[in-house]
C-alpha cells in the first residue's frame, strides 16, 4: 500500500513538472520581442496583442509553409491550452474575477507566444529571400 502511494505521489511530482517545463518553454518564446513585419503581414501591433489574437496568428502561421530547418512549435498543444483557457474564462466570467484576470493573462501569452513563432517563421523566410535574391 505505502508503495502504491510513493508511485502515485511520484507520478503526479513527474507529471506536475513536465507540464511547468513545458509551460516555461513556450512562455520564454512568448516574451520574445516582435520584429515590424508581424504588423506589416497581420495588422495586429507587437506591443497591442490580445486574447483575441491568437486565431489571427494561428491561421497566418498554418497558412504559411514550414521554413527550413524549422523545428517542433508547439503550436497545437498551445491551442488546446488556449481552447481550454477560454472556455474556463467563460465559465468563471460571473463568480470568479480573480481567475477570470489570470485566465487572461494566459490567453495573452499564447497570442503572445503564436505572434513570436509566426514572426520568427517571416524573419526567417524573408532572411532566405534576400539570400536567394542576392544570388
Amino acid at each position: 500500500m505505502v508503495a502504491a502511494l510513493i508511485f502515485v505521489f511520484s507520478v503526479a511530482a513527474l507529471v506536475r513538472f513536465g507540464l511547468a517545463q513545458w509551460r516555461s518553454m513556450w512562455q520564454t518564446v512568448a516574451c520574445q520581442r516582435l520584429s515590424p513585419s508581424l504588423r506589416a503581414v497581420t495588422g495586429v501591433a507587437g506591443d497591442s496583442i490580445g486574447p483575441q489574437d491568437f486565431d489571427i496568428f494561428a491561421k497566418f502561421f498554418s497558412e504559411s509553409d514550414q521554413s527550413p530547418g524549422e523545428h517542433n512549435n508547439w503550436l497545437n498543444e498551445v491551442r488546446l491550452y488556449y481552447r481550454c483557457l477560454h472556455i474556463l474564462r467563460n465559465v468563471s466570467a460571473q463568480k470568479l474575477p480573480s481567475l477570470q484576470k489570470w485566465t487572461d493573462s494566459e490567453l495573452v501569452l499564447c497570442s503572445r507566444y503564436a505572434g513570436a513563432i509566426l514572426d520568427r517563421r517571416l524573419n526567417t523566410k524573408f532572411a532566405y529571400a534576400a539570400v536567394v535574391g542576392k544570388e
